[in-house]
């Protein structure tokens, strides 16, 4: 597999990443470094690197640089929730659906959720799709992507109706209450 940089709020090959010489980190040291290790294909204390990740990156004045769904291209399910929902909930919730703060929640959990595991199926490096390629054995990466388009795309297409529609998502939990 071939290697990638973040460089300036966009992903490129890491044989032509490069920063100009008038950048401010380049200039002046300003940076942020954080390793997580991992041992046995698990990421080892995940959420105190992030947390730390987070607290220096704001040292800076640097905001993450990822969305919810590309953190999903390196992070797994329950990592993305536990570092973003603490962060856009409250901003959901201060928001009017027309919904009562405890449909707000629902919908916005069902919502969360489901951004979460199309993060997992988004390329450059869903990490889901690595899994299912793994056990294809031979087949090409980019023919494991073209084979999760459809599911991507409707699943960005279910994202809108949820977004458009929240009664939708919330149809089976009025029926039981």
């Amino acid at each position: 597999m071939s290697r990638i940089a973040y460089v300036d709020g966009r992903y490129v090959a890491h044989r032509r990443a490069s920063i100009h010489v008038e950048d401010r980190g380049f200039q002046f040291a300003d940076g942020v470094y954080e390793v997580i290790a991992v041992i046995r294909g698990r990421r080892f204390d995940e959420p105190r690197h992030l947390d730390r990740l987070e607290r220096s990156l704001g040292e800076i004045d640097m905001p993450m640089p990822m969305t919810r769904s590309a953190l999903g291209c390196v992070m797994d399910s329950l990592s993305m929730i536990l570092l973003t929902i603490p962060v856009f909930f409250p901003i959901i919730a201060g928001l009017d659906f027309g919904l009562g703060p405890e449909e707000t929640a629902i919908w916005f959990g069902i919502l969360a959720l489901i951004v979460v595991e199309v993060g997992l199926i988004t390329p450059p490096v869903g990490m889901n799709v690595f899994v299912i390629n793994a056990l294809a054995d031979g087949v090409p990466m980019a023919e494991t992507f073209k084979g999760v388009t459809p599911f991507l795309v409707s699943d960005v297409v279910r994202i809108a109706l949820l977004v458009a529609f929240p009664g939708i998502a919330l149809w089976l939990p009025r029926v039981l209450s």
